[in-house]
């Protein structure tokens, strides 16, 4: 290395080249890595802090408008912002101090290097020249170990953020395919909806002891539509996640088309099944690069006709971008029924064996809700679906309707049927209808 190139000419200048270069490369960057320990993770997590007080900042804007909490919200970003100033501060100080120790420790070195090498070269046994090219080969090794106190500095914040990263890295997927999935007949063109049943299913969430789902037995046939209705916590939601594989029940199946889902290719069952939800994850961009989410090799006609199948081409019309019409992020430039009529429309072009509709009207009011499932039933007409709801709006168009609470299924019939016999279906009839 640099010591054994000096020690051929000098080995003072090469011992007193090693005292410095070891401190520079070796006992000032650890000395750096211990003091920022501290500082490093609490700015990575001040950083994260931050970062979520500006978004709930911006996203949540009209509430906290509404709650006169603005201000409030403000100070907690300025409070955050004013204790990582301070930290970064710190930070700076340390940056300052072991790039001033740096320096200093390379000027040491090379007087150190001139104060034995000068008196070599008068005495004749070092030339001058090789003098200087040894404090410039000093010179050149120090800038090299410079940056190390500054690296030693951000490696406490790069691994507190790899830490997060590996939490959820490591984390490991509950569901599976299988490793020899079962084929299925439905995803051919011209197929019948395949049927959706559960069979004997329960589901406990982790953390608590109650069960979501007891004991269910449902089947839902072949290009039927049934709706799942009840109280909230009733296990309506629970029931869509198990028939997506979201998660895998404690006990008893999902099986659609005589098939149990866990048998089935999850990239392919979740193709095979469309989801319109309240909660329509819409993403920033053009409607028309949303609708491509489902179906990428769509053609304009293509698109064009999902959304006029979902009353959305009288909106298309009104907007002079049309289908390049920017939305913006989660679709808020767009009125909820028109959000949930583009989710339609994506739904249509994914052209789904199994519909499952989530609280997709919880948000309209009655004739929109109205309107928007009179024109999902005829868009997906012969497509076997699942509607879960707590408003009971068109539940005359229902081939049954099945009533749960806590996690188990009180009643079964159609509308006419259950809104004549006493029951929870009923007392959920009236509550609703008595408020217009």
């Amino acid at each position: 290395g640099v010591g054994s190139f000096m020690a051929w000419f000098s080995v003072g200048a090469a011992a007193t080249f090693a005292v410095f270069f070891t401190l520079a490369a070796i006992i000032v960057p650890a000395a750096t890595f211990v003091s920022a320990h501290a500082q490093g993770r609490r700015s990575t997590t001040l950083r994260s802090r931050l970062g979520d007080a500006v978004i709930d900042f911006v996203q949540g804007m009209p509430d906290l408008l509404a709650f006169n909490r603005s201000r409030s919200h403000r100070a907690k970003i300025d409070a955050i912002r004013k204790d990582l100033g301070r930290v970064e501060h710190d930070a700076a100080i340390i940056d300052a101090v072991t790039t001033g120790t740096g320096v200093l420790l390379t000027h040491l070195a090379t007087v150190g290097i001139l104060i034995i090498g000068i008196p070599l070269v008068r005495s004749g046994n070092l030339s001058g020249v090789i003098l200087a090219v040894l404090c410039l080969v000093a010179v050149a090794a120090f800038e090299a170990a410079t940056p190390l106190p500054q690296a030693a500095r951000f490696l406490h914040q790069q691994v507190a953020s790899a830490a997060r990263l590996f939490e959820i890295l490591d984390a490991r997927p509950t569901v599976f395919s299988p490793a020899e999935p079962s084929t299925t007949a439905w995803d051919e063109p011209g197929e019948q909806s395949p049927s959706l049943i559960f069979r004997d299913l329960f589901h406990t969430y982790s953390g608590t002891t109650r069960p979501a789902i007891s004991g269910l037995d449902l089947e839902v046939g072949a290009g039927a539509r049934v709706a799942i209705v009840g109280p909230s916590g009733a296990g309506k939601t629970t029931l869509a996640h198990l028939a997506q594989r979201f998660w895998d029940p404690e006990a008893g199946q999902v099986l659609i088309g005589g098939i149990d889902i866990r048998q089935l290719d999850l990239d392919n069952l979740r193709r095979s099944i469309g989801l319109v939800s309240q909660n329509t994850s819409l993403f920033c961009g053009t409607i028309k690069e949303n609708l491509l989410m489902a179906q990428p090799s769509a053609s304009t006609p293509e698109l064009l006709a999902a959304c006029r199948y979902a009353a959305l081409e009288s909106t298309l019309s009104e907007l002079p971008e049309g289908l390049d019409t920017w939305i913006g992020e989660q679709g808020q430039r767009l009125s909820g029924g028109q959000r949930q009529r583009l989710s339609v429309a994506r739904t249509l072009l994914q052209k789904p064996a199994v519909l499952i509709l989530d609280e997709p009207t919880a948000q309209l009011d009655g004739p929109t809700a109205s309107a928007l499932l009179q024109q999902i039933f005829q868009a997906f007409e012969g497509t076997t679906t699942l509607h879960i709801t707590h408003r009971l709006v068109e539940m005359e168009n229902y081939d049954a309707i099945v009533v749960l609470d806590k996690g188990r299924m009180v009643q079964q019939g159609t509308h006419s049927d259950l809104v004549t016999r006493d029951g929870l279906y009923r007392r959920l009839w009236e509550a609703e209808h008595s408020m217009w």
